[in-house]
C-alpha cells in the first residue's frame, strides 16, 4: 500500500486506540443502564460517529483504491450481480468510504455543537425537560447530516473518486472546506460561549459544594477548549489556503494534533470514575459488580442530575422565599363571596392576555434581580378560602426554612408536558411550572371554576390556590402555579392510576419476567402511574356505601359537566391507594387533575391524525370532542371504577 501521507503509522495507531476508546464507550452504553441517560445520548453518539469517521478516514490515509485492492472488494459478486465492472466497483467504494466518512465528521461537529447548547440551556432553566430535547438533537442532526453532509461528501467523492485527486488530497484537505469551516467556526463560537455562559452562572449564582459538579464542568472546558485549538487551526489552514499562502508547517502541526486530540478526548472521558467503572462492569455477569456504583456517581449525568439538583435547589428556594413574602404580606381578611367586579376583571385580563404577558416581559427592569407577577388575587384568596386554607396557613407551608430538606424532590413529570413539580414539606401544596398556554386558559375558566366550587363543596376537581409569572437573574422567565396536592395526609402509597376513561395506548407493557399483577405492582417501585387497561386488567375497583357512591358519581358528573362547558378534555381520574393496616381493607383517595388542555385546534388534529393512524380504534384514543370526552369519562368511573359494596 502506498501512503497519502509521509508517515501515517502513528495516525493509524492514535486512530486505532480512539476506536477501542469509542466501542468501550458505545458496550457501556448498552450493557449499564446507569450510564443510559441524558446527556450520555450525545456522548454515545459522537462515539459512533467518531467510530466511522475515525475509520473511514484510516482507510483514506493508507489509499482507499489500494486498499479496496488489497481486500479485493472490487471483486465481490455483488458487483458481477448488477453488472458493474471493477472500475467502477472502485469508484463507488470510494465514494461510499468518503461519504461515510463526511457524514461522520459532521453528525459529529452537530452533536459537539448541541453538547454545549445543551449545557447552557441547563444552566438557563434548570426545569426544561431534558429528556424531551434529545429526540429533537437526534432529529436535527439527521435532517443536517442528510443535507449539508450529503453537499460535502458529494463534493469531496466527486474530487477524490471519480476526478482521481486522492493523491493530491491530505487529510486536512479531506476535514477543511468552505462548509466545514463555517460549521467549525459556529461551534467555536457557542462553545466558548458555553465556557463563558457557565462561568458567570457559576459566578453569579451556583455554589460549587459538589465535586462531582466541579469536574463535570472542567471536564467540559477541557473538551471545548482542545476542539477550538485544533478546529482553528484547521480553519486558519483554509483561509491561509484560500489565500494562496499555505503553510505547510502549520497544516503539519495541525494534521498531527488532529490525531492526538481524539485520542486526548477519549482520555478525558474515561478519566471519569463512573464511566471507568460501568465500562467495567458491563463486561461483569455479577450483579454486585454492576450495582457497585451509585447514580450520583455518573457525572456525565450531571446536567440532569448534579447540576440540574444543585440548580433546582437554588431556583427552588428562590421561588418558596418569592411566593412566602407574597403570601406573608397577604390581608387575613379574604373576599367572602365572589363580586362581578372580579368577573369583568378577569375577563378583561383574560382578553388581553397575551399583550400583558408581553409588556411584562418587555418592560422588567435589568437592574432587578426578580419579578414577580400574581395573576387574579382575589379569585385566588377566594379558591383558598372555600377550601379551608387561609393566608397565614399558606405562608407557613411555603416558608423556605422549612422546605430546604424537601428541595430535593422537585422532580420532572412523567407526563407529556414534561412540567416540574415541587412539593411544600407539609406535602399540602404543590408548585407546578405551566406553559403559557395553559395559564391563560386557567385564566379564562377561572371565574367559572371558582364559581364551580362554591355551588359544589364535593367536587372532585383539583383546587388551584395561585397563579405566578416569576423572573429570576439568569433564568428564564417561568409560569408557575400552586394547587392541591392530592396526596397530603396520605399513608405509604403502593400505587396510582391515572384514569380517563381511553384504551388506546392506555397501558402499561407487563415485563416477561413479572408473572403475576403483584409481582408486576411490586416491581413498580417508582410508583409510575398505571393506566385504564392496567386497571381493568388489575381487576381493582374502588368499593364505597351507597351514599358515597351516589355523592360520588354525582360530584363526577358535575365536574365532567363543567369541564365540557369549557372545552376541556385530557383529564384524568387519579387514584392513590394506601398500604392496608391491620388487615383493614386499603384507603383510597382520587381526585380530577390536569384539566387545563383545551380542545383546541392541535387537539383537533391530533384527533385527525388519531383516526387515521387508528380508523378501527380511534374511539378509544384519548383525544376526543368536550362531549364525547366527558360522557366516556363518566361511564368509564361509573362502570369499571366505582361500585357499591355488597354489605349496604
Amino acid at each position: 500500500m502506498e501512503f497519502q501521507e509521509e508517515n501515517p503509522i502513528a495516525f493509524t495507531f492514535l486512530s486505532s486506540v480512539n476506536i477501542i476508546f469509542s466501542c468501550l464507550l458505545i458496550l457501556t452504553y448498552f450493557k449499564s443502564s446507569k450510564f443510559r441517560q441524558h446527556p450520555s445520548g450525545i456522548i454515545v453518539a459522537l462515539a459512533f460517529c467518531e467510530l466511522a469517521s475515525t475509520y473511514h478516514l484510516m482507510v483514506f490515509m493508507w489509499d482507499e483504491e489500494k486498499v479496496i485492492k488489497e481486500l479485493a472488494l472490487e471483486k465481490a459478486r455483488y458487483w458481477r450481480w448488477l453488472q458493474i465492472s471493477e472500475d467502477y466497483a472502485i469508484e463507488y467504494l470510494c465514494a461510499i468510504n468518503t461519504t461515510i466518512f463526511c457524514f461522520g465528521m459532521i453528525a459529529g461537529i452537530f452533536y459537539n455543537f448541541f453538547l454545549c447548547i445543551d449545557l447552557i440551556l441547563s444552566l438557563r432553566n434548570p426545569f426544561t425537560s431534558a429528556y424531551k430535547r434529545m429526540p429533537i438533537y437526534h432529529a436535527l442532526v439527521f435532517l443536517f447530516t442528510i443535507t449539508i453532509g450529503g453537499y460535502v461528501s458529494w463534493k469531496n467523492s466527486m474530487a477524490i473518486c471519480l476526478f482521481n485527486m486522492g493523491k493530491n488530497y491530505t487529510k486536512l484537505d479531506l476535514i477543511t472546506s468552505k462548509t466545514t469551516s463555517v460549521l467549525l467556526c459556529a461551534y467555536i463560537l457557542v462553545g466558548m460561549f458555553s465556557i463563558l455562559y457557565a462561568s458567570i452562572r457559576v459566578y453569579t449564582g451556583i455554589k460549587l459544594s459538589n465535586l462531582a459538579m466541579k469536574k463535570y464542568l472542567t471536564r467540559h472546558f477541557m473538551y471545548v477548549l482542545i476542539n477550538t485549538i485544533v478546529w482553528s487551526l484547521c480553519v486558519a489552514s483554509f483561509i491561509l489556503k484560500k489565500l494562496d499562502k499555505r503553510n505547510m508547517i502549520l497544516e503539519e502541526i495541525t494534521t498531527y494534533l488532529l490525531s492526538i486530540a481524539g485520542l486526548v478526548i477519549a482520555m478525558i472521558r474515561f478519566s471519569d470514575p463512573s464511566l471507568y467503572s460501568n465500562s467495567h462492569a458491563a463486561g461483569e455477569d455479577s450483579d454486585e459488580e454492576k450495582n457497585k456504583f451509585n447514580d450520583n456517581d455518573d457525572e456525565w449525568n450531571i446536567p440532569v442530575s448534579t447540576i440540574l439538583t444543585e440548580l433546582s435547589t437554588e431556583l427552588g428556594l428562590n421561588i418558596y422565599e418569592t411566593l412566602h413574602m407574597v403570601y406573608k404580606g397577604k390581608s387575613k381578611n379574604i373576599q367572602m363571596n365572589i363580586t362581578e367586579n372580579m368577573k369583568k376583571n378577569v375577563k378583561h385580563f383574560s382578553e388581553s392576555f397575551k399583550s400583558r404577558i408581553s409588556d411584562i416581559i418587555k418592560n422588567s427592569d435589568g437592574n432587578l434581580t426578580s419579578e414577580t407577577i400574581e395573576f387574579a388575587p382575589e379569585l385566588f384568596d377566594f379558591i383558598r378560602y372555600i377550601s379551608n386554607f387561609n393566608n397565614a396557613e399558606f405562608a407557613e407551608s411555603l416558608d423556605p426554612l422549612r422546605n430546604i430538606d424537601s428541595l430535593i424532590s422537585a422532580n420532572e413529570s412523567k407526563g407529556k408536558s414534561g412540567s416540574f413539580f415541587m412539593f411544600s414539606a407539609d406535602r399540602r401544596i404543590v408548585i407546578k411550572t405551566i406553559k403559557e398556554k395553559e395559564l391563560k386558559d386557567l385564566i379564562r375558566i377561572l371565574y367559572h371554576y371558582a364559581r364551580h366550587l362554591e355551588s359544589n363543596p364535593n367536587s372532585l376537581l383539583c383546587r388551584m390556590y395561585g397563579a405566578f409569572y416569576l423572573k429570576f437573574a439568569g433564568i428564564t422567565p417561568m409560569f408557575v402555579i400552586l394547587m392541591e396536592n392530592l396526596t397530603h395526609n396520605s399513608g405509604t402509597i403502593t400505587r396510582l392510576y391515572d384514569l380517563k376513561g381511553s384504551t388506546l395506548g392506555r397501558g402499561k407493557k407487563t415485563l416477561k419476567e413479572r408473572k403475576t399483577i403483584q409481582e408486576e405492582i411490586k416491581g413498580n417501585k417508582s410508583l409510575t402511574p398505571f393506566k385504564d387497561l392496567d386497571f381493568i386488567r388489575h381487576g381493582f375497583k374502588v368499593t364505597l356505601n351507597s351514599t358515597q357512591y351516589s355523592s360520588t358519581i354525582q360530584a363526577i358528573n358535575r365536574d365532567a359537566d363543567f369541564l365540557m362547558t369549557q372545552g376541556l378534555i385530557d383529564y384524568s381520574m387519579l387514584l392513590l391507594i394506601e398500604d392496608s393496616v391491620d388487615g383493614k381493607d386499603p384507603v383510597v383517595k382520587f381526585g380530577i387533575i390536569d384539566f387545563l388542555i383545551r380542545y383546541g385546534i392541535f387537539k383537533r388534529l391530533e384527533r385527525l391524525f388519531t383516526i387515521l393512524l387508528n380508523p378501527t380504534k380511534y374511539s378509544g384514543a384519548s383525544v376526543a370532542r368536550p362531549s364525547i370526552y366527558a360522557k366516556r369519562f363518566k361511564d368509564f368511573m361509573t362502570r369499571s371504577v366505582f361500585q357499591i359494596s355488597n354489605n349496604y
